[in-house]
């Protein structure tokens, strides 16, 4: 039996008031389980708050931050669900079920262990060994790891959850003046999944809220609610899961209004701000020089008056849901102190990954995106046809507006790293994090070790006592990979040169070891290498002149690849062109492709490479293919070979692509050869075509084949053909 039992029966047996002695009082404290309390941001780029160089006002967030320890390597994941899953299981977002998004599952991964599409239940998530372990579970807002019930959160450790959102995000005011769900989700959606709206409460579906409730302010009065009424006998631990700062940007207008000054300086200005005030604060070297705006970032002053009016009320909304979260985490904290449990209270405090540059709604379009500037009606995509400048500014970021952040202010947000959310690149998956132990031996301190969103899990359980297990459902599973960062509490603060974190998700990759770094970032197979040592902005690009140190690090993620079991797709997806082949049995190749139309090196079409699509023959056309070898014939050597039949005014002609460019070849010749294959590996990507087909004249179609073929005669083509229609 504990002490602290010991001691507290002694006193309720007692006639008289027990008054405990200090020795009896320190054996109790010492004995008495800490609670946690985990607050995940969504989509907050890493200087967005005050302690990391914002200028948005979080002086809440920031008291725990300066009076905590920051943890200025930390990296999350490059999207939401992976991150959630890695911080529940402690694990590679793989193992966890969440290898890739369910919205964007590839056919070679759908179904595959590890890409379950929502945290598996195969995964052990922490919160089940501490409510195994007598502590009360909580959460609130978002879940995005499964959206039927052996999902639900309530069934994966939690004894209780309120205001749960199901999917990856919803409107920010979430009901209206009759306490109905406002939603972005088409009819249609609910009707498949057979609900009213997407939010539960202790695994029961939510019709009815409170009147006009904004999702952030309600998220914490449910939670304070949850802590008020638990059995106060256990420990706890609360999930804060805010939805904040996630498309659609939403807040109230007096917030908004109290930052248009501030952001109508533009986002010149406050990056340079910032940047300035990182160097101040330590987090860059006192010579640290600002990186060059991005090439397709406009300078600000070059905008027109209407623009720079839109972009100034996009930003000064983005910064007030910040700052509406702060006051939100204020009032927690504040309510911890009231109820006493604050000195007893370790908080993590993190986002989810970097900051979006564009909502995937208005790249993908759709019927969502038609629903939603329907029922958003107060969206820049609706301006100037639809709704005046005037309507616009008046109304962005209410109950009836869906912006996004744009891509020039997301870059002011995930200053000073380069790039965005979904990408690699440290803009993408290094984020803000701190913890905050008010019992912690040391404050106010930077852990700039590597450290991951995956270490979370094992610190909670190192410091609640609990043992991972080392079987799961009666099955035996793997140790966490994360590593316990409990030391920093007492100042012990060890960094492991020989670590390594990845990425994978959607074909995007990326590996960081020691100072060194692999990166990948969107519609783009290279990888870019990198030394943070001294380039921590990740502008100075290696791999030409260190290939054996890029070789290294591909090494590198290939260990990690094999360790997490992850199934290699390339960034660029095709649609499945079908296999035929010659000379062989059961063959399971794969072979993909696709055209898409580029403007200023963008994807103006929709999510995939099409197998068909009609262009003019002055747009930038891009066509890839992907080779994915049957298992059997990986490790041999083989040729590959491209070629097209272009046909203009009925008459046909054939060419073929070699090293040097594509040669006209007449047909029933032998083909010319485009690469020999010393070893078939698991995928070869093929870059057809980047151009305008008005440079060759061409109107009419194009199809494009391809195959491989061994040494024995086998050869594997594709069974459909990529095709073009060209037109004037």
């Amino acid at each position: 039996m504990k002490f602290k039992k010991i001691i507290t029966t002694m006193c309720m047996a007692s006639a008289i008031t027990c008054v405990m002695t200090p020795l009896q009082q320190a054996i109790a404290d010492e004995v008495k389980k800490p609670n946690f309390v985990t607050i995940v941001i969504d989509d907050m780029g890493f200087s967005d708050l005050g302690a990391f160089g914002g200028e948005v006002v979080t002086p809440n967030i920031d008291q725990l931050a300066n009076t905590g320890t920051i943890l200025s390597n930390f990296y999350a994941a490059s999207t939401s669900s992976p991150s959630r899953s890695m911080l529940f299981t402690g694990k590679d977002s793989h193992p966890a079920g969440m290898g890739n998004m369910g919205g964007l599952m590839r056919d070679e991964q759908r179904g595959q262990p590890g890409y379950e599409g929502i945290m598996s239940l195969n995964a052990l998530p922490f919160p089940e060994l501490l409510q195994q372990n007598n502590y009360h579970t909580m959460m609130v807002g978002k879940w995005h790891m499964g959206e039927e019930e052996e999902y639900y959160a309530h069934n994966r450790g939690f004894s209780e959850t309120r205001a749960l959102l199901l999917p990856g995000g919803d409107a920010h005011y979430l009901s209206d003046e009759n306490g109905d769900n406002i939603t972005t989700i088409p009819p249609a959606g609910l009707e498949r999944a057979e609900r009213i709206t997407m939010y539960n409460e202790n695994g029961e579906e939510m019709t009815k809220f409170p009147p006009n409730a904004y999702a952030t302010d309600y998220y914490t009065d449910e939670a304070i609610d949850m802590l008020d009424t638990r059995d106060t006998s256990k420990p706890f631990y609360l999930n804060m899961s805010y939805l904040a700062p996630h498309t659609p940007i939403q807040a109230p207008k007096d917030v908004i209004d109290q930052y248009a000054d501030i952001y109508s300086k533009g986002w010149d200005i406050i990056r340079k701000e910032r940047f300035d005030k990182l160097k101040a604060l330590g987090y860059l070297a006192p010579d640290a020089t600002l990186s060059p705006r991005p090439d397709n970032i406009p300078a600000w002053d070059s905008l027109a008056d209407d623009e720079k009016a839109i972009e100034t009320r996009r930003m000064a909304a983005y910064a007030a849901m910040i700052d509406i979260l702060d006051q939100n985490v204020g009032k927690l904290v504040q309510h911890l102190k009231d109820i006493g449990e604050y000195d007893n209270t370790v908080f993590f405090v993190y986002s989810d990954n970097g900051a979006e540059s564009d909502a995937p709604l208005f790249k993908f379009g759709g019927p969502r995106m038609a629903f939603v500037l329907d029922s958003f009606p107060y969206s820049i995509q609706n301006y100037p046809e639809n709704i005046t400048l005037d309507e616009l500014l008046e109304n962005m970021g209410g109950s009836k507006s869906y912006i996004d952040l744009g891509m020039g202010w997301a870059t002011v947000s995930n200053a000073p790293f380069n790039n965005y959310k979904v990408t690699t690149f440290d803009g993408g998956v290094r984020t803000a994090m701190f913890a905050h132990y008010p019992q912690s031996k040391v404050a106010g301190i930077d852990y700039n070790c590597l450290s991951s969103v995956m270490d979370i899990a094992p610190t909670i359980l190192d410091m609640a006592g609990v043992e991972y297990p080392s079987t799961y459902n009666g099955k035996p599973i793997a140790p966490m990979q994360g590593v316990s960062m409990s030391g920093i509490f007492k100042g012990k603060l060890h960094c492991d040169p020989e670590r390594y974190l990845g990425w994978e998700m959607s074909g995007i990759k990326g590996i960081r070891q020691g100072n060194w770094k692999l990166s990948q970032q969107l519609d783009d197979e290279n990888w870019y290498l990198y030394d943070l040592s001294n380039d921590p902005f990740e502008l100075n690009e290696l791999s030409t002149e260190k290939p054996e140190k890029l070789q290294s690090m591909i090494d590198v993620y290939q260990k990690y690849a094999t360790a997490n079991e992850v199934i290699d797709v390339g960034v660029k997806q095709g649609e499945n062109l079908g296999i035929a082949t010659t000379g062989a049995g059961d063959v399971k190749a794969r072979i993909e492709g696709g055209s898409i139309i580029k403007k200023d090196g963008v994807d103006l079409s929709v999510k995939f490479y099409k197998k068909t699509r009609t262009v003019k023959a002055t747009d930038t056309v891009e066509i890839i293919s992907q080779i994915k070898p049957a298992k059997q014939h990986i490790g041999m050597p083989a040729t590959i070979s491209v070629y097209s039949k272009f046909t203009m005014d009925n008459q046909d002609s054939y060419w073929a692509l070699t090293p040097n460019g594509w040669v006209n070849f007449e047909n029933g010749e032998e083909m010319p050869t485009y690469s020999n294959i010393p070893e078939l590996s698991t995928r070869h990507l093929v870059p057809v075509f980047e151009g305008k087909f008005s440079v060759i004249d061409l109107i009419g179609n194009v199809e494009v084949w391809l195959d491989y073929r061994l040494e024995d005669g086998t050869a594997v083509s594709n069974q459909e053909p990529i095709s073009i229609d060209i037109t004037d």
